[in-house]
C-alpha cells in the first residue's frame, strides 16, 4: 500500500513539474519606436494607461485602424510604470508582445482587435533602435 502512495506521489510531482514547466513563457523584448495615435482606459490600478502606438520600428507587428484617418501599423500597447505619454509624441523604447493582454489585466476591454504589446520603458536613446 505504502508503495502504491509513493508511486502515485512521484507521478503526481512529476505531472505537476511538467505543467509548471510547461506555461513558463519567455517574452522577447524589443525596441521600438513609435507615434502615439490615441489613448485607452485600461482601468486597473496597476496599469491604468492603454495607448494606440502606429509603430514605425519594426514596421510589420501591426494592424490597420481607422482613427479620424486610416492608421497602418498600429498596435494597443500598455505602460507598465512608464510617463504619460501624449497624442502625436514619438517615443522610443523597449516593448514586448502579450497576447489578451487587455482581458487578462484590465478592468474597460476595447473591442477594437490590435496586437497588444507591454511597454517596459520609453525615452531610451534613439540610436539604440535600428532603423
Amino acid at each position: 500500500m505504502k508503495r502504491k502512495i509513493f508511486v502515485f506521489s512521484a507521478i503526481l510531482l512529476a505531472a505537476m513539474a511538467l505543467v509548471i514547466t510547461s506555461c513558463k513563457k519567455e517574452n522577447e523584448e524589443f525596441y521600438f519606436k513609435a507615434t502615439v495615435v490615441g489613448a485607452e482606459l485600461c482601468g486597473s490600478v496597476q496599469n491604468p494607461n492603454g495607448y494606440l502606438l502606429k509603430m514605425e520600428i519594426p514596421n510589420n507587428i501591426g494592424d490597420t485602424i481607422t482613427l479620424d484617418v486610416l492608421q497602418e501599423n498600429v498596435v494597443r500597447a500598455f505602460g507598465k510604470n512608464i510617463r504619460p505619454l501624449h497624442d502625436g509624441e514619438t517615443i522610443y523604447g523597449v516593448a514586448y508582445e502579450h497576447k489578451n493582454y487587455a482581458a487578462l489585466n484590465c478592468n474597460v476591454v476595447s473591442d477594437r482587435k490590435l496586437p497588444e504589446y507591454v511597454i517596459i520603458s520609453v525615452d531610451e536613446d534613439p540610436s539604440v533602435v535600428n532603423e
